[in-house]
Formats: structure tokens, C-alpha cells, sequence
């Protein structure tokens, strides 16, 4: 029986930092519309264009050396937060960074690409 050949890169210098516990960090990216927004055009655009930035097809290998090269599925990753008006104050901004910091507490998933 042959074994199936994974394609792995190694991390770079800077990613295996980041890989440390102790330094374990997230890039937060927030985008806000005055209007409403369909979150189905949005996720439309993403999976023909994220497939473009090899890094985001990579999830971490089990000992965390190098990325190996999956399959996405972007509903794993991207998530609309229907926001009520009530809860939010006058610009929203507050509200906003307080989810945005519940988000940051969760750890993510090593077994998938590390973004969402």
C-alpha cells in the first residue's frame, strides 16, 4: 500500500515564535458597513479569493513544524453576529470590542487553518 504524500512547508522563523504559548498571539480584523450588509455576498467573494493566499488552505502539522495544506470550508471561519441596536451604544464600537474580546479568549483550533 502506498502512503499518500502531504505537502508541508516548514514555519518560518517568526511563525514558530508565535507558536510559544507564552508569546501566543492574534491578528484581529474588524469591518463595519453603515448598512446592512448580505453575508452571502461576502462569503461568496471570500471562497473565490481565499483560495488565492496558500496560507489560508495550511493547517499546523501535529508537532507544529511546518503547515500542511487542507481543504476550507469558510463557514468554519467566518461568523455574522446579528447585532441588536438595544445592546449597543451610541456608535456601537463598544459593544463591538467587548465581542471582539470574548472572541480572543477562545482558543483556536489547531487541527484546522488558524484564522476565522
Amino acid at each position: 500500500m502506498m502512503k499518500e504524500e502531504v505537502e508541508e512547508e516548514p514555519l518560518s522563523p517568526t511563525a514558530r515564535l508565535l507558536q510559544y504559548p507564552s508569546i501566543d498571539s492574534c491578528i484581529i480584523t474588524k469591518i463595519g458597513f453603515k448598512a446592512e450588509i448580505n453575508p452571502d455576498v461576502i462569503l461568496n467573494d471570500l471562497k473565490h479569493n481565499v483560495y488565492k493566499n496558500s496560507r489560508f488552505c495550511r493547517k499546523l502539522s501535529a508537532n507544529g513544524a511546518s503547515w500542511i495544506k487542507t481543504e476550507v470550508n469558510i463557514e468554519d471561519h467566518v461568523y455574522v453576529q446579528k447585532l441588536d441596536r438595544p445592546e449597543m451604544n451610541k456608535d456601537g464600537e463598544g459593544f463591538i470590542d467587548d465581542y471582539v474580546s470574548r472572541l480572543t479568549m477562545i482558543p483556536l483550533d489547531r487541527s484546522r487553518p488558524l484564522w476565522d
